[in-house]
């Protein structure tokens, strides 16, 4: 076998840990600002997709997922199809939750049309 050559890979690590840093900070940013979005569910969307953002750059580069190239597919694809199957499984349930409840929880329990509002 050939003697694979060991690649530093600090100034990438470094770099994604840079990156990291400002979404973190950009996240904070999206929380704790008022009146930045018209509706309080796109705040909560963006601080999501930044989280998403940062949790891809840790899978990929922290748990090295970018240079694995055999196991990744078989690892993230049942995996996936799982949680879909899941979410798709629970929606039924969470659709008729209202029907099962008694009285008292019905009356105290948020209406349907309910929408999020911010403070």
């Amino acid at each position: 076998m050939a003697d694979h050559a060991e690649v530093d890979r600090t100034p990438l690590f470094v770099g994604v840990f840079v990156i990291l840093v400002a979404l973190t900070l950009a996240s904070f940013w999206v929380a704790n600002a008022e009146n930045l979005f018209a509706l309080p569910q796109t705040k909560w969307q963006v601080m999501i997709g930044i989280s998403s953002a940062k949790a891809a750059l840790v899978v990929l580069f922290f748990m090295h997922f970018w240079w694995e190239h055999s196991w990744k597919y078989l690892l993230t694809i049942p995996t996936l199809l799982m949680a879909v199957v899941l979410v798709v499984a629970l929606i039924p349930d969470i659709l008729q939750r209202r029907e099962s409840y008694s009285d008292t929880r019905l009356n105290h329990s948020a209406a349907e049309e309910a929408s999020i509002t911010s403070k």
